[in-house]
């Protein structure tokens, strides 16, 4: 999944910007470290201490967050997502993703 949030980086928009984000996927039991450097996105299993902000989340709210199915703010309110840290870190990151574009051709004529 962390892919796919890499292929929809606006990465001349977000290049500049340094961020770190731990994800703990509590139904997996994986640890997840998000970093975004010169306008790209990397991750690699595990935690960084030194992360802006740590996220604590079942992987199926996750995935309902990306989809649009669950608002950021419902799964704070809810419990279901605990973030610890600098919440504006998190918003910076998604304030770089773009739409995705399912209207694209998938054979060119």
């Amino acid at each position: 999944i962390f892919d796919s949030l890499a292929v929809r980086l606006d990465g001349p928009r977000a290049d500049g910007t340094t961020l770190t984000i731990n994800w703990d996927f509590t139904d997996i039991d994986e640890e997840w470290v998000l970093g975004l450097e010169h306008g790209a996105l990397h991750c690699q299993r595990g935690a960084d201490p030194d992360a802006a902000v740590s996220l604590r989340l079942s992987h199926r709210v996750f995935v309902e967050i990306l989809s649009g199915v669950v608002e950021i703010a419902d799964a704070l309110a809810s419990g279901a997502l605990v973030l610890d840290g600098d919440a504006e870190a998190l918003v910076e990151l998604f304030g770089f993703l773009d739409d995705p574009d399912y209207t694209f051709n998938i054979v060119t004529p």
